[in-house]
Order: C-alpha cells, then sequence, then structure tokens
C-alpha cells in the first residue's frame, strides 16, 4: 500500500473509533479537561415519584416535579404521567428531568 492509503485508512479508522465513543455516551474534551458521561433517560411512566426520583438520583440526573392540577380518578396519586425529556433519551449526568405527577 502507498503511504498516503496507509494514512487515509489510519485517519478513517480514528475517526470511526471516536465516533463509536460518542454513541457510548462518552463525550471526547480537551485533554485539561474532565470527561463526562451521558446516561439515557429511564422510562418513569407509572412510576411512583419516590421511585422515580430515586431512580434519576442513583443516575446522577437531577428533578424537578410538577404536580397537576387535577387528577384522574383511574391513576393512582402521585404517579408520574409525563417526563420531559423523554424516555430514551441521552442526557449528561446533572442535567435536570421535569416529572409531571397526578396529585
Amino acid at each position: 500500500m502507498r503511504p498516503s492509503v496507509v494514512r487515509v485508512f489510519i485517519a478513517v479508522s480514528v475517526l470511526a473509533l471516536c465516533l463509536s465513543g460518542v454513541a457510548l455516551g462518552v463525550s471526547l474534551s480537551r485533554s485539561n479537561s474532565p470527561v463526562t458521561t451521558a446516561v439515557q433517560v429511564p422510562n418513569l411512566l407509572g412510576r411512583r415519584q419516590v421511585v422515580a426520583t430515586g431512580i434519576l438520583g442513583g443516575l446522577g440526573l437531577r428533578y424537578r416535579v410538577v404536580t397537576l392540577l387535577f387528577g384522574n380518578p383511574s391513576i393512582v396519586a402521585g404517579t408520574v404521567v409525563a417526563e420531559d425529556p423523554q424516555s430514551g433519551s441521552w442526557v449528561q449526568r446533572g442535567h435536570t428531568i421535569t416529572l409531571n405527577i397526578y396529585p
């Protein structure tokens, strides 16, 4: 192989490794700053508020609770009915997740 082809191959390989690291939730940063880790927002719908906030805290996430004004009689009080960002989203540790709770 010619030297220029080898350099292109190495550059493409390094780029692929970097992109796979980002996909795993590891953000690359300058050498003098810490590497931060992303976490996936769990599905908290239907869980009690105390359980949901415990899960978020365990993942290093903050939370904000919004208690809705009107409840639904078929839903147990204190149950998560919506979350923002949605479950499955990737966020950095320390990000605030909003939980909507039925009264």
